[in-house]
């Protein structure tokens, strides 16, 4: 019988690994990956990049340059939906930084903790939209909301 000798307290890092610290979740890395898709150099379909400071937030990048964030939860019916919640997009009226990417994640799953599935709420906005569209025919336009 083989006894190991190695406590649970031994902290020997391996290569590469990073501490819990440092965070690789940035636009800088957000920006490496849309330059390499881009580029073709990284020949795939969409990279998901996790958040290690906010757990179920991930940045998703495809091959266009477009990168939305997304938030996963467990929701009344134990399912994980993913649900995004903005696009990475510099310069744009709709550009969602990282720090509010990771505070709208935190309050989604906080109120999925509570039973409260914030894709309810979207859902039944969409019904009413499909339903104004469908009423008001071409004449439909968005209500502009004004920001404080």
């Amino acid at each position: 019988m083989a006894i190991s000798t190695r406590k649970k307290s031994d902290t020997t890092e391996k290569p590469g690994r990073r501490t819990s610290r440092e965070s690789k979740f940035s636009v800088k890395l957000i920006e490496q990956f849309i330059d390499d898709l881009k580029s073709g150099r990284l020949p795939l379909p969409k990279v998901t990049i996790a958040d290690e400071e906010q757990p179920g937030l991930h940045c998703m990048i495809r091959p266009t340059g477009n990168a939305s964030f997304h938030v996963q939860y467990y929701n009344k019916e134990g399912k994980r939906p993913y649900f995004l919640i903005g696009r990475h997009a510099p310069g744009e009226v709709d550009h969602l930084t990282i720090d509010r990417a990771r505070h709208l994640a935190k309050t989604i799953r906080a109120l999925a903790d509570k039973g409260v599935d914030v894709d309810d709420g979207l859902s039944t906005l969409r019904a009413q939209v499909l339903h104004d569209v469908e009423t008001m025919g071409e004449k439909w336009r968005p209500v502009a909301v004004k920001r404080k």
